[in-house]
């Protein structure tokens, strides 16, 4: 989370940061997510989509080991982020 100028990592528990002073300026808070970079520069086109390991020979797919359509490791949020204000 970037606030104020700050960045703050919240990627391990207890998933929360005090941003107290961050937002004591604003009415806005920003989160910015950051997932894995396998839907990125992994071997999109691979089947299956998990491999035992990965090298060179998972980016040159064919036959029965290529599918036309991106296979997409499933990732993202798991529940809307909350926010609670806390006394």
């Amino acid at each position: 989370m970037t606030a104020n100028g700050t960045t703050q990592v919240i990627g391990w528990q207890p998933y929360e940061v005090d941003i107290t002073d961050a937002v004591a300026a604003t009415d806005e808070v920003a989160l910015e997510l950051e997932l894995t970079r396998r839907n990125l520069f992994g071997p999109l086109h691979q089947r299956p989509i998990r491999a035992p390991n990965y090298g060179p020979n998972n980016w040159i797919t064919d036959g029965e080991g290529w599918s036309g359509d991106y296979q997409l490791w499933p990732a993202g949020l798991l529940a809307a982020p909350v926010v609670e204000v806390r006394k």
